[in-house]
C-alpha cells in the first residue's frame, strides 16, 4: 500500500514538471481506488477495510500524498463511482456521503457508474442511451458539495445541452470525450455560434471505443482525421494544384464526404442521387430502433456540401444506358468520376460458413432486410431472420419485428446474432431490448433448404438435428457485394475514374466509406 500511495505522488510530480495543469484520479470502473472504496471489493478487516471510514482511507491518503508533492500548483479531481451496479455495491446516496467527506479537499469530482464485466457498456454507452444518463449520481453530489466543483459526464455531444446544465446550476463543469473525438474543435466553434459546423457524434462506439478496446489506435466512425492529425490535421489540406469538374455518382457517406473534401480543396463537384433523398444506405441504418442519429452524420455533410457551392441532384439514376452516359459526358464535361453508388444485399444467403447458397432462395417467402426496411415486402405474422454476419443488422429488424407483435427467430452460424456489437458497448443496452421484444436467437443453426412456405434449419455442429418451420418470410441477412458496374461504363471515357465506398468493398462500415472518401478527396 505505500508503494502505491508514493507512485500517486510521484507521478502526481511528474505531471507538474511535464506542464500540465492538473490529474484526475481513477476513483471507478474497478481502478484500485473503486476496489478500496467497494463495500463489495474491499473485505479487508485491518484499517483499510470495513466502515465507510476506512474504505476511504486509502483514497484519502492518496489525495495526502499528491499535496505533499506538488501543494496547491496544480488542480486535483477525481471521477467517483457512482453506481455499482450490482447487489450490496455503491448507489447515488453512498457516493454523496464520499463526497461530502472529500468537499474543499479536491478541485472537483465528475461520478460515473458501472463496474467490470458491465464497466464498458455504462463507462462509454451506445446510442440508445440519452444523453446526460448519469446525472441521476451527480444530483445528490451537487447537494452536498460547497467547494469542490461538480462535473457531469456521461454521452454530452450538445453544447447546447451542456451550456444548460450549467446555466440552471446542475452542473459546474461539463466532460465530453466523443464528442471532442468527432470534432476537436467543438469548443471553439460554440463559442463562435458556429453550431451547425460542429461534426456530430453519432454514438456506434466502433471506430473510437471499438479499435480502442482491440488494441487498436483509435479513430472515428464520422472523422477519419482521427489519430492522422499529423498528415491530415488542421492546416494539412492544400488547394488543389488544379482545378477539376467532378462527377460523383451516389449521395451517400462516401460520396458527400468525397464531394465535401474535393469542394474545400478548390474542386467544382456535381453529385448525381438516385433516390429524392441523401444518405445512401444511412437513412436505412437509421431506421433500426434506437439508432436514427445515425442520420445526424447525412445532415452535417449534406449541410456542408452546400455551403462549399457543390450541387447535389437528387432522382437521377445513372445507369449503363449510352443514352444516359452520353448525356452525362456531354452535360458535366467532368474530368473525374468518382463512383460512390454503395452495395446490395446478397440475395441467395452465400455466406462462408457452407460456401453455399441457401438451396430454395428463390422461393416467394425469402427476402433481405433491406427489402422490409424498404417497403418492397411487408412483414407476415411468422418470421425468420437467418442471419450469418455478426453486426446489428439482424438483431436490428428482428426488435423492429417483434414489438410490431411478429413471431420472430433469428438463426445464426455464429454463437450468438450481433456478436460484433459486444464490442462496441451495445449488449447491456441492445440485449434487454432483444427480448423484451419476445425474439427467440438459435445459434450455430442454418437454413438447409426452402421450399414453399417451409424452412428446414440444422445445427451446423450436430447435423442430424433438423426442424421443419412455417415461415411468411425467410429474411436471409448474409452479406453484401459492391454495386461498382459503372467503373467500367466510364473508364477510358474521362481521364480518372474512381471507386469508393461500399462501391470499392461491399458491406464495409460507415467509418470505412469516410475515409476512402476523405482520402481521395485529397489525393484528387
Amino acid at each position: 500500500i505505500e508503494a502505491q500511495l508514493e507512485g500517486y505522488g510521484v507521478a502526481a510530480k511528474l505531471v507538474r514538471e511535464s506542464g500540465l495543469d492538473g490529474v484526475d484520479l481513477h476513483g471507478t470502473h474497478g481502478a484500485l481506488i473503486s476496489e478500496f472504496l467497494s463495500p463489495v471489493m474491499n473485505h479487508r478487516k485491518d484499517r483499510w477495510g470495513g466502515s465507510l471510514e476506512n474504505r476511504m482511507r486509502f483514497l484519502e491518503e492518496v489525495i495526502r500524498r499528491i499535496r505533499e508533492y506538488v501543494g496547491e500548483e496544480i488542480a486535483v479531481g477525481m471521477r467517483l463511482m457512482g453506481d455499482e451496479r450490482f447487489q450490496g455495491g455503491h448507489r447515488p446516496e453512498d457516493a454523496a456521503q464520499i463526497a461530502r467527506r472529500l468537499d474543499g479537499r479536491i478541485d472537483w469530482i465528475t461520478a460515473d457508474q458501472g463496474y467490470s464485466p458491465q464497466q464498458e457498456d455504462w463507462q462509454a454507452v451506445p446510442m440508445y442511451v440519452e444523453s446526460g444518463y448519469n446525472l441521476r449520481i451527480t444530483t445528490p453530489l451537487k447537494s452536498v458539495l460547497k467547494r469542490t466543483k461538480v462535473g457531469v459526464v456521461g454521452k454530452y455531444v450538445d453544447p447546447t445541452f451542456a451550456e444548460s446544465l450549467l446555466a440552471s446550476g446542475r452542473a459546474d463543469i461539463v466532460a465530453m470525450t466523443r464528442a471532442l473525438i468527432a470534432d476537436p474543435e467543438l469548443p471553439n466553434k460554440a463559442v463562435q455560434g458556429r453550431l451547425s459546423e460542429i461534426r456530430p457524434c453519432i454514438g456506434v462506439l466502433q471506430d473510437c471505443w471499438g479499435r480502442m478496446i482491440r488494441g487498436l489506435p483509435i479513430s472515428c466512425t464520422v472523422n477519419p482525421i482521427v489519430s492522422r492529425e499529423k498528415d491530415w490535421g488542421v492546416g494539412t489540406l492544400h488547394p488543389a494544384a488544379a482545378r477539376k469538374k467532378i462527377l460523383v455518382i451516389g449521395g451517400g457517406p462516401a460520396g458527400l464526404e468525397f464531394a465535401r473534401v474535393a469542394a474545400e480543396r478548390g474542386h467544382k463537384v456535381v453529385v448525381y442521387e438516385k433516390a429524392r433523398k441523401p444518405g445512401g444506405q444511412a437513412p436505412i441504418a437509421a431506421m433500426l430502433p434506437g439508432r436514427e442519429n445515425i442520420s445526424a452524420i447525412v445532415r452535417w455533410l449534406v449541410d456542408q456540401v452546400r455551403s462549399l457551392g457543390v450541387e447535389v441532384k437528387y432522382g437521377m439514376e445513372v445507369t449503363a444506358d449510352e443514352t444516359v452516359v452520353q448525356f452525362l459526358l456531354e452535360e458535366e464535361k467532368p474530368s473525374a468520376v468518382i463512383i460512390a453508388t454503395g452495395s446490395s444485399p446478397i440475395r441467395t444467403g452465400f455466406q462462408p460458413y457452407t460456401m453455399n447458397e441457401v438451396d430454395g432462395w428463390e422461393e416467394q417467402v425469402v427476402c433481405t432486410d433491406q427489402d422490409i426496411w424498404e417497403g418492397r415486402v411487408q412483414a407476415g405474422e411468422r418470421v425468420i431472420i437467418a442471419d450469418s454476419l455478426s453486426f446489428i443488422e439482424a438483431p436490428g429488424l428482428a426488435e423492429h419485428l417483434g414489438r410490431r407483435g411478429k413471431n420472430v427467430e433469428v438463426v445464426t452460424p455464429l454463437a450468438y446474432t450481433g456478436l460484433e456489437t459486444n464490442l462496441y458497448n451495445h449488449w447491456d443496452h441492445l440485449l434487454p431490448r432483444l427480448f423484451s421484444a419476445r425474439v427467440k436467437v438459435t445459434p450455430f443453426t442454418w437454413v438447409r433448404r426452402v421450399q414453399g412456405k417451409t424452412v428446414t434449419l440444422y445445427n451446423l455442429y450436430e447435423r442430424d438435428s433438423v426442424r421443419q418451420e412455417e415461415v411468411d418470410n425467410l429474411v436471409l441477412i448474409t452479406g453484401r457485394r459492391q454495386e461498382d458496374s459503372l467503373y467500367g461504363v466510364f473508364r477510358g471515357r474521362v481521364p480518372e475514374v474512381h471507386l469508393i465506398g461500399d462501391a470499392r468493398i461491399g458491406g464495409a462500415r460507415i467509418g470505412n466509406a469516410m475515409y476512402d472518401a476523405a482520402k481521395l478527396g485529397r489525393e484528387i
